[in-house]
């Protein structure tokens, strides 16, 4: 057969060219605007060729855009054909196994005006691509017809390309809100353009005028807390991680998602439109999760802060009346000399001082607010003086600490800070030592100085090992559990280092390390 391409006009010669079209025709696809469902069905010639080609086995699949005006006459197409429904289409084609005919205006209930015809292969088979590509994009007449009939908003899934398009409709979208909004945003320079273009004081708004529930999950700053607090306090905002999407969902009808990357425009990836009950719950979904998530990480950091407040406080409490106690302590050594029940209420008296400067360290660890005042020392010396001042504290006979020096050691560091260190695993030693020896050695490794406390207690349980250095892990029945948290806080403020592992006869071994000069 002989490819042909030609152009008819007058509704006669158009349709007899459509009815010489369907009567060869074993597959007819339509594309074509909401004029067409009553050009279809309300032509009576057309209309017969239509019915006369399915009875002799022909297959029509109908795409057009479903109407509150063409419904009725619709469902009639419905009866022969496949019906589909495809938002915003104009004009009209049709495609069969051979043929291609198309058209640019179509006028309800008329004839065809115009008609472009075409045997063409090379036409033939690129229309049929389109008409595919179109065709999965659509949806079932069926449910195009509930919408209508129920009152209900077309249901729509777009994919936005244009950016100032995508921020139009973000704006639109909140401004539409009535009850609930969930704004999810993925660093702080998209809070910052959303509270500079308006949005979170828009926002803000809704939940004071017409008390819709607004949360926003995003990565803040103090000073974007500030804010919120002062502007927009019926917010409910939780701070998320960095991310690489916006979502907001408004009243969970609509919903827009935005692939972005921060401070580029252009390095957008897709923009979805969307009102699909399916897609929008999903991305409720989504939303909620990570709500979950975020408040009980939220809550849980509140409830550690109010601790970490509270024990603070009680140890500046507690830290006022030692000093008086020292000084009573001090004026019943001079009057009845050293006796052993002074000499225990001195011991336990320093112990608590020691206790409460742990808990105040702990503190300024925590809110990074610990300060090294460096200088330069003698490590033998002062390991010296810990020794002594452990073996004054040592009830039993049974225990001796010893200390091993190695050459001349100084080193750069706050020298209160490391005193703290040597201290904490001294007691740390004494406390699950009851016979034995404790051996305190220093030398100098490379560039570092290291110091080990070896001794011949329990040694270290494989349960707390892993988590040995850990706050508020402890073996002991008296122990509080920050004493190894401190030291190792205080290493690492000093580029140095702290680990311990348990002989292999008796007892462990805790070591530390810090450069030296």
């Amino acid at each position: 057969m002989r490819e042909t391409t030609f152009v008819v006009s007058g509704g006669e010669e158009t349709t007899k060219t459509i009815l010489g079209f369907l009567s060869d025709a074993r597959t007819i696809d339509v594309v074509a605007s909401s004029e067409a469902p009553s050009v279809a069905m309300k032509v009576e010639q057309i209309s017969m060729g239509l019915v006369n080609a399915v009875s002799k086995g022909a297959k029509i699949r109908f795409l057009t855009e479903i109407t509150q005006d063409n419904v009725e006459v619709a469902k009639e197409l419905a009866k022969i054909a496949e019906v589909r429904h495809l938002d915003n289409i104009k004009g009209g084609s049709a495609i069969s196994e051979n043929a291609f005919m198309s058209t640019t205006l179509l006028v309800k209930e008329k004839p065809v005006p115009q008609l472009i015809y075409s045997s063409a292969k090379e036409i033939v088979e690129q229309q049929r691509y389109t008409f595919e590509m179109l065709w999965a994009m659509s949806r079932p007449a069926q449910q195009r017809f509930s919408e209508i009939h129920d009152g209900r908003e077309r249901e729509f899934m777009e994919l936005i390309t244009d950016h100032a398009q995508a921020s139009k409709t973000f704006a639109e979208l909140v401004r539409s809100a009535e009850k609930k909004v969930s704004l999810l945003l993925p660093h702080r320079t998209s809070f910052a353009k959303s509270r500079a273009a308006g949005v979170i004081e828009a926002l803000a708004d809704k939940a004071r005028i017409k008390h819709a529930e607004v949360r926003i999950i995003s990565p803040l700053g103090d000073e974007d807390r500030e804010y919120l607090a002062s502007v927009a306090p019926k917010l409910k905002v939780v701070s998320g991680q960095e991310s690489s999407m916006s979502l907001l969902i408004v009243d969970d009808k609509k919903c827009i998602v935005v692939e972005e990357s921060e401070g580029d425009e252009q390095a957008r990836g897709f923009i979805l439109y969307t009102n699909s009950p399916p897609a929008v719950r999903s991305f409720r979904t989504l939303f909620d999760i990570q709500w979950r998530e975020l408040a009980l990480i939220d809550s849980l950091l509140s409830t550690g802060r109010q601790r970490d407040e509270f024990i603070s406080v009680a140890a500046h409490e507690l830290r006022n009346p030692i000093t008086p106690i020292m000084l009573f302590v001090d004026g019943l050594r001079e009057e009845m000399g050293e006796r052993p029940e002074i000499a225990g209420i001195v011991r336990n008296t320093r112990r608590l001082q020691r206790l409460i400067q742990d808990i105040l360290d702990v503190a300024k660890v925590d809110n990074k607010n610990l300060i090294l005042r460096k200088a330069e020392f003698d490590m033998n010396a002062l390991l010296k003086e810990a020794c002594a001042d452990a073996q004054n504290q040592v009830r039993s006979k049974n225990v001796r600490v010893v200390f091993e020096p190695a050459g001349k050691l100084v080193v750069n560091a706050d020298e209160a800070r490391v005193s703290q260190v040597v201290y904490n695993l001294l007691d740390n030693a004494l406390k699950f030592t009851q016979k034995g020896t404790i051996k305190v050695a220093a030398k100098k490794s490379g560039g570092e100085v290291e110091v080990s406390v070896r001794d011949e207690g329990t040694g270290i349980s494989p349960k707390v090992m892993p988590r040995l250095f850990e706050k508020f892990v402890t073996a002991s029945d008296s122990g509080t559990g920050i004493g190894l948290y401190l030291s190792k806080a205080i290493m690492e403020a000093h580029d140095g280092r702290i680990w311990a592992e348990n002989n292999k006869s008796k007892g462990a071994t805790f070591y530390f390390s810090i450069p030296a000069t």
